[in-house]
């Protein structure tokens, strides 16, 4: 089944001196799809991107101010998310380590409230399938499948999700 749009969703994460993740950014959606929720940052692939990492890095620079370069983006997970009407979208997730620049708020405006949250506390106002994906992501595992999901609701209708050990 070909996606009605490619989206990147990136999490920006802090480590410590053993690698261990300590810590991951969100920010608040002010509009479209998961308003007013805690988010990862990202968004749609554009005709300027040459691969969906070049465009997680640039979403991550115009939501955030922060520079990331694609190696240091680590894709921990690919879903097709169907939506009510039937509205297929392929999204990819990263990790992004290293970058440069301070974290803050952009012009732009599509994401507020930029908030750094230990790993083991994540906010409770996040997308329903984040609840299932975050945890894994930072510890070490790798997510493929497919959701169903009514965005407005923010409820998550069904999944089939395969999980991995990254090597």
């Amino acid at each position: 089944m070909k996606p009605d749009a490619v989206y990147s969703v990136v999490f920006p994460i802090k480590e410590n001196k053993r690698g261990v993740i300590t810590h991951v950014l969100t920010g608040e959606k002010t509009r479209k799809i998961f308003k007013g929720l805690r988010v990862g940052v990202g968004g749609r692939m554009d005709l300027v991107d040459t691969c969906i990492k070049e465009c997680g890095c640039r979403e991550t620079r115009e939501e955030t101010g922060r520079r990331y370069q694609k190696h240091e983006l680590e894709e921990v997970g690919v879903i097709l998310s169907h939506e009510p009407g039937g509205v297929v979208s392929q999204v990819y997730f990263f990790l992004a380590r290293g970058g440069k620049g301070r974290v803050r708020e952009t012009r732009d405006g599509a994401i507020v409230n930029l908030e750094w949250h230990e790993s083991d506390k994540l906010p409770t106002n996040i997308p329903a399938h984040y609840t299932m994906l975050i945890p894994k992501f930072l510890t070490g595992f790798r997510v493929e499948g497919s959701i169903a999901l009514n965005p407005e609701r923010n409820v998550l209708i069904d999944s089939d999700l395969h999980i991995s050990r990254k090597i």
